[in-house]
């Protein structure tokens, strides 16, 4: 009961808070933060002219607009991704639970799934503050006369940067951690068959899910290089970033698949051997398979169940899920295409 006690209050925000509620209460973020960047001068239309041609502060300017734009914006995305991060989990490994005989309860899983988020929870606001600090104490801000004297732009900036650094830390935090949790908990040797990967539905599901989100994060941060030309250095690490995170989240569904492959290449080498053997002793004993109907059935029953096994897939994931990988692969580049996009409003509107 001690365990479960610290538990209470998160248990209690979960139930009475649903994914509509998170999504409105992010976008009530996302405005007030515009609101006060261009209160605070983020897109003045002068300030704007001056860059474009060509004065001292254009690039002071272009990098504050692109923080009071992508800052904000990745927030938000990384607020709604935690929690459905956390719900689509616990629905998934729920219906996991359902389909399965494993020695896993639904209260163990939310308890152990609610602790983590929170353990990673400090852990990242921990780092976002440390981050903000850290770049205020090298631009020498942290002096109150200097903090006091900086343009409010700055101030406001940097504040908002704890929140942003924090609730991205956390969404990686937990897509490493439902990573590693499912493939610890939920995908022992025992429990994955040829013929079983139906039963792999749900974890195949949360597998995808994660990739998507991690895409569609991945994708925002080109917002920053708005109005700059994008070093090539900064396209690698963005792609370095994202393939490697994502073959991380698919480390479950490489698992389960080179497991099924191994399982199948055993089966067909032993229903090979079978079929050897039954051609040899026909050949020792000069005679017909026909005269041996016993012999004939258990042949075709061998030929039968290697087709059979030959036809199962060692992929637990199946065309929707294909489909949806290849439209996340496309994210990445269109997000330069999307960043051009924004900037051209801006340009219009402000």
């Amino acid at each position: 009961m001690l365990a479960l006690s610290h538990l209470a209050p998160r248990k209690a925000f979960l139930r009475y808070t649903n994914l509509q509620v998170v999504i409105c209460l992010a976008i009530g973020y996302f405005v007030s933060m515009i609101v006060a960047a261009i209160y605070l001068g983020a897109f003045s239309q002068d300030a704007y002219i001056a860059s474009k041609v060509g004065d001292s502060i254009s690039r002071d300017f272009i990098r504050e607009r692109n923080a009071a734009i992508g800052m904000p914006l990745v927030t938000v995305y990384a607020i709604i991704c935690n929690y459905y991060l956390f719900t689509r989990a616990r629905t998934c490994l729920f219906s996991f639970l359902n389909h399965n005989h494993v020695a896993k309860t639904q209260k163990w899983v939310i308890y152990t799934i609610a602790r983590k988020t929170w353990l990673n929870l400090k852990i990242s606001f921990v780092f976002g503050l440390g981050v903000t600090l850290t770049y205020l104490y090298a631009e020498g801000l942290l002096v109150t006369d200097a903090l006091s004297e900086s343009p409010s732009i700055i101030v406001f900036l940097n504040v908002s940067a704890v929140p942003f650094w924090s609730f991205s830390v956390l969404l990686v935090l937990q897509l490493i951690f439902i990573t590693r949790f499912v493939i610890k908990h939920f995908l022992e040797k025992e429990k994955i068959g040829m013929f079983g990967s139906k039963k792999l539905q749900p974890i195949s599901d949360l597998v995808i899910s994660n990739v998507v989100i991690t895409a569609f994060f991945i994708a925002l941060f080109p917002l920053f290089w708005m109005g700059k030309e994008i070093p090539n250095i900064d396209k690698v690490i963005t792609l370095f970033v994202f393939v490697a995170l994502s073959l991380f989240l698919l480390r479950p569904v490489m698992k389960v698949h080179n497991f099924i492959a191994t399982q199948k290449s055993q089966s067909i080498e032993r229903i090979n051997k079978a079929i050897f053997v039954a051609f040899a002793e026909r050949q020792d004993k000069k005679r017909r398979l026909t005269d041996n109907p016993e012999r004939l059935s258990q042949l075709s029953s061998l030929i039968n169940l290697k087709h059979e096994i030959n036809s199962v897939s060692s992929w637990p994931i199946d065309l929707p899920q294909g489909i949806k990988g290849i439209a996340v692969a496309s994210t990445i580049p269109l997000s330069w295409a999307i960043g051009s996009i924004i900037e051209s409003l801006i340009s219009q509107f402000f």
